[in-house]
């Protein structure tokens, strides 16, 4: 710091990345916010399974991209089943009203060998990462569920 009447060169005694004493940066590659508001609100519209095949999907879901790859319209609901440890039968039903509330919607995820369509998890449930991909969130704004918070 300069002393502007002086031109005396002084020395500030600054924490590193200026964190209050006993706090620290959380690595987000383990963690992962839940929007509590929104679990509110799938409470109130899901069963009980149908809440736990969420937080099972925001267990899956990618950093920075909420990707449930390789999960996609063309996985079979046998596989689904095995995924989510639910009788194949009855998991139709519910995959096909998760999508209609937009919990989860197929999206193209750009890779090296090229673009594939996996589902990608609603970031205004959960969000894994650092920064938030605008045009994802864009994308999921008019769901159903999002209009209901």
């Amino acid at each position: 710091k300069v002393d502007i009447d002086t031109g005396e060169v002084l020395t500030i005694n600054r924490r590193p990345n200026n964190f209050p004493d006993g706090k620290s940066k959380l690595d987000y590659e383990e963690f992962g916010m839940i929007n509590i508001k929104m679990l509110r609100v799938l409470r109130e519209e899901c069963s009980r399974t149908e809440i736990s095949i969420i937080m099972h999907m925001v267990d899956l879901s990618e950093f920075g991209t909420n990707s449930l790859r390789p999960l996609n319209d063309e996985t079979s609901y046998r596989e689904l089943g095995k995924v989510f440890d639910l009788d194949h039968k009855t998991i139709k039903d519910i995959f096909v009203k998760l999508k209609y509330l937009g919990v989860y919607l197929q999206l193209n995820i750009t890779e090296v060998d090229g673009a594939k369509e996996y589902w990608v998890l609603n970031p205004y449930i959960s969000w894994k990462g650092r920064l938030k991909t605008d045009s994802l969130f864009i994308t999921f704004a008019n769901t159903r569920i999002v209009k209901l918070l």
